[in-house]
């Protein structure tokens, strides 16, 4: 499957008959979660090649400043990308945001 990579998606959930829209806070938090879709910047994505067919999650309201992840404790994150030297090979890293919050 590939994706348009230039393309923001709104990426759902249907959860006890009831759609879900994965959304980043608009309060500066960072903070990732389940809302209701609405027209909102934060619940827009793109799937931004990385390699190998790998994909990284980035919202438009932070462009490709931050990806989703998940932090030594299972949470759900944003995390910016570490710049890895070519020679280094693939640049799959990422350090931890100011504000890596967990999934409420």
């Amino acid at each position: 499957m590939t994706f348009d990579s230039t393309h923001y998606y709104r990426l759902t959930a249907h959860v006890s008959g009831k759609e879900y829209a994965l959304e980043v806070s608009a309060d500066g938090s960072d903070r990732v979660m389940l809302s209701e879709p609405a027209d909102s910047i934060g619940q827009f994505w793109k799937l931004a090649p990385i390699s190998d067919g790998r994909y990284a999650l980035r919202t438009a309201y932070w462009g490709d400043g931050l990806s989703l992840a998940m932090d030594k404790q299972r949470s759900v994150c944003l995390r910016r990308p570490i710049p890895r030297p070519a020679s280094r090979g693939i640049c799959n890293r990422t350090a931890a945001a100011p504000a890596c919050s967990s999934m409420s």
